[in-house]
């Protein structure tokens, strides 16, 4: 080969005139052989193609008549005593829980009940605190009106059995002196830690979705209820609420001991009486119900009423407690205390 032959060194030995049809694998060989130069080509198309595609979308958007859309719901955290987050009554919530004991129902509630309780009320009220101090003179019980009016709804005799006045008293302590082989025994306890004290202290409050959750959750707190009958003088009793509806039966004087000595709550609310009468299978229950819990729970919840504000029983006025869902179970969780002044 002459030198004028020889290819330059450094110099591609393709025509450089030559057609790009017939070069361009030794262009992109030489100048981009990892082909960097395609993929960024291809990358960048995606990216406008995109980019037009989102554009046209939000010009699609804007061009929609406004009544085709709805505003959603908005998010917030709740204001008030709604401690557990259940939202307001027509957004699936409820508006208030359904709650036994001191202080829950209204007047108004009462006033279902005991049409007359002007005139009633004040007597009973008497009567009993007459009789309580009969049987513990140390104890100086509070009697609410809202709490008390159930109990003056109902006949005498059937008000006393609840209340255990008369029964024979365990001492409080290994529950001895209870009648009928019954260890609870009637009142057991003295002064502010008498279960009878407790009854009239101590609020429960339940958040329920219908009557059927109601009696759900006080199964599984091993609750049994009693229900008045239309003229307060008699009572069917219900052991056990898992039943769809639960099987009750006329209450007997066995019955009666089994359920002495035990804290006891009534509910006799409108809603009460219409929801848990239906999931009973009894309609609108007169006189709404009495809800008797184990002893034993008894005990716990006097341990969390004292370790709440590390107060004695005798200085506490009122103890709210709430059943709430924590770990799979219902418990009852101490929510609110009033002191006495």
């Amino acid at each position: 080969m002459s030198q004028d032959d020889a290819t330059p060194i450094g110099q591609p030995e393709t025509d450089p005139l030559a057609s790009p049809a017939e070069d361009v694998g030794v262009f992109w060989h030489t100048y981009s052989p990892r082909f960097e130069m395609p993929i960024s080509y291809v990358v960048s198309g995606l990216v406008i193609a995109l980019l037009a595609l989102l554009a046209a979308l939000v010009l699609w958007i804007q061009a929609q008549p406004a009544g085709d859309y709805k505003e959603g719901p908005k998010l917030g955290l709740t204001d008030g005593d709604d401690a557990f987050g259940e939202g307001e009554a027509g957004q699936g919530g409820v508006a208030d829980p359904t709650v036994l004991g001191q202080n829950a129902p209204t007047r108004d509630d009462a006033k279902e009940i005991l049409p007359d309780i002007d005139t009633t009320l004040p007597q009973v009220k008497e009567d009993l605190a007459k009789s309580f101090n009969l049987e513990d003179p140390t104890s100086i019980i509070p009697l609410n009106d809202t709490k008390m009016a159930p109990y003056a709804a109902l006949d005498k005799a059937l008000r006393d059995q609840i209340l255990g006045i008369g029964q024979k008293k365990g001492d409080g302590t290994t529950g001895k002196g209870g009648e009928g082989g019954n260890p609870n025994g009637a009142g057991t306890g003295t002064g502010a830690d008498s279960t009878r004290a407790r009854t009239m202290r101590w609020v429960i409050a339940f958040r329920t979705a219908s009557g059927r959750d109601y009696l759900d959750q006080l199964q599984s707190l091993g609750a049994k209820i009693i229900v008045p009958t239309a003229d307060g003088k008699g009572a069917l009793y219900f052991r056990d609420l898992s039943g769809n509806p639960p099987v009750g039966k006329p209450i007997t004087d066995p019955d009666w001991q089994e359920l002495s000595g035990l804290v006891q709550f009534s509910d006799y609310t409108a809603r009460t009486r219409q929801d848990v009468g239906q999931a009973l299978g009894m309609g609108n229950l007169p006189k709404g119900f009495w809800a008797y819990f184990p002893k034993t729970l008894e005990q716990e919840l006097a341990k969390k009423e004292v370790g709440f504000q590390q107060r004695r029983s005798e200085d506490i006025e009122e103890t709210k407690f709430e059943c709430v869902m924590k770990n799979g179970k219902y418990e009852l969780v101490v929510t609110r205390q009033t002191l006495k002044k």
